[in-house]
């Protein structure tokens, strides 16, 4: 998965896919609502919810780690494409309360992912998602996109020098070579106490050279307070 996946497995994680309290839907439940207010339609089969006329299918797990009196609540996401790709995304919610945590999480995946992945997968047309054209040899392909998602400790004044890698990381993934299949990629980068804590790019779950290249010589602000930018983006 990478290195946000790792830092997150230190912690000592109970997984439970019916975690959620009588107030907080599972997380398969959430799904298949998600899906369903967007007016697109799905269904329940065994551990999936399958949608896109059948042709493909996600379900969620949750792990909790809950000490120091604050639920560390992580939001496993796994979408299958077929022929053996599976998109795999992560999200986190901190609370004391656990249904506090869980609906950050929850609310983490509908900022972060979500509306990508249908607009990639289904064609399902949100305001949220942006796209992008550009050739790739014979054929148009579209960059798919929702924004980048900044978590900070405080809020940050000045937002543009979190944001200045944006252009050359798009040119990067116009330069790369694509088959005919859609693709995806997922950007993490978390600074604090004046240092580059993690950079992390993954084109189709496996690192992405070319992308880390434009992340690591990127000049990202210092600051002692923590921030994080995130990224999902899907190639159609």
């Amino acid at each position: 998965m990478g290195i946000f996946d790792s830092i997150l497995r230190k912690l000592r994680l109970n997984r439970s896919e019916d975690m959620p309290t009588k107030s907080m839907p599972t997380p398969n439940e959430f799904l298949r609502q998600s899906i369903l207010n967007h007016n697109e339609t799905c269904s329940a089969v065994g551990d999936w919810i399958v949608f896109g006329n059948g042709k493909y299918k996600m379900h969620g797990r949750l792990s909790d780690d809950d000490t120091n009196d604050r639920h560390v609540i992580r939001f496993d996401v796994e979408v299958d494409i077929g022929n053996e790709r599976i998109i795999q995304e992560s999200f986190v919610g901190i609370a004391e309360d656990i249904n506090s945590a869980i609906g950050q999480a929850y609310s983490n995946f509908l900022a972060g992912s979500f509306h990508v992945l249908l607009a990639g997968l289904i064609g399902h047309k949100c305001e949220q998602v942006e796209g992008e054209s550009f050739e790739a040899g014979n054929r148009v392909r579209v960059i798919l996109e929702n924004g980048v998602q900044i978590k900070s400790s405080i809020k940050l004044m000045d937002t543009k020098g979190v944001l200045g890698w944006y252009d050359a990381f798009v040119d990067a993934i116009m330069k790369q070579k694509f088959d005919d299949r859609p693709h995806w990629v997922r950007v993490y980068v978390a600074q604090n106490e004046n240092q580059i804590m993690v950079t992390e790019c993954l084109l189709d779950n496996e690192e992405w050279q070319q992308g880390i290249s434009v992340l690591s010589g990127y000049n990202w602000p210092f600051m002692a307070s923590f921030y994080s930018v995130r990224m999902f983006v899907m190639i159609k």
